[in-house]
């Protein structure tokens, strides 16, 4: 077990200790009383006497219908509210994606080589499910990058009213392209509908546009050397869980901002 608390003695006591794999719940379940819950497993049970905390939500972590891991949530009163539970499956499918990149890297010379176009699209569904946009996108472009052999890619928002803004790079170091200059050029092929390769110097850059309507673009760079045919049509059903996740991660990241300042506005009025 990984385990956060707000006591260290506590956590160093459950740190560590394990149960058998076959006692996880194969779906999300709530506890009301778990210590004398027969539905949970014994040492979720055993947690919950120890802690005196008798409120227990199970998220189970699956990967094409096997558990590997399991959420376990504990607090004393009230149950978890829909926007807890939401976050808790949030928090799940990150886990869920952790395990399926470590599988990934263990694939292949590169890490990606074999990432195929159904599990591309599995974690394009695993992304969709998280809320931070910083690291949505970092994923997004080194996975994409990687399983099509890209030498580099960056990733875009698109604004309808201006230019498109970085999000995040990989694999170029200090030969990353100007952001300036690379926006206009990502603004023209997106203009011009244009998915074929555009050479720039010593490399070939594809331009993809994510989501419908776009929300997001990926450019993707390639060595125009002996380059062969990337076969980006396989980052299809990744860009829509991209898209989505991206998406998402912003409007939670808004929403989060709203409602910190009705919190200061409501402190004000209180004072």
């Amino acid at each position: 077990r990984g385990v956060d608390s707000g006591s260290t003695a506590l956590a160093a006591e459950l740190q560590g200790t394990q149960f058998a794999a076959a006692e996880a719940p194969a779906h999300e379940v709530e506890l009301e009383e778990a210590a004398g819950d027969p539905a949970a497993p014994p040492a979720v049970r055993r947690i919950a006497a120890r802690t005196r905390l008798p409120v227990v939500r199970l998220v189970p972590v699956a990967i094409e219908g096997e558990v590997v891991a399991l959420l376990e949530l504990y607090r004393s009163g009230l149950g978890f509210g829909p926007e807890e539970a939401a976050l808790a499956r949030a928090a799940a499918a990150h886990v869920a994606l952790a395990v399926k990149l470590e599988r990934a890297d263990s694939n292949g010379a590169n890490g990606h080589g074999d990432l195929s176009r159904d599990r591309l699209e599995q974690l394009g569904e695993a992304l969709a499910a998280g809320t931070d946009e910083e690291e949505a996108a970092r994923q997004i472009v080194r996975l994409a990058a990687e399983a099509v052999g890209a030498t580099g890619g960056t990733l875009w928002r698109l604004d309808p009213e201006g230019m498109p803004s970085l999000l995040a790079s990989h694999g170029f170091g200090a030969a990353a392209p100007g952001p300036v200059e690379a926006a206009e050029s990502v603004r023209r092929a997106l203009e011009d509908g244009d998915r074929n390769a555009l050479r720039s110097g010593s490399w070939l850059l594809y331009t993809l546009p994510l989501g419908e309507p776009p929300s997001a673009a990926l450019r993707l760079s390639f060595d125009a050397e002996g380059a062969a045919e990337p076969g980006l049509e396989r980052l299809s059903p990744f860009g829509a869980g991209a898209a989505l996740a991206l998406r998402r991660s912003r409007h939670a990241a808004e929403v989060e901002a709203a409602l910190g300042r009705s919190q200061t506005l409501v402190a004000v009025v209180s004072q």
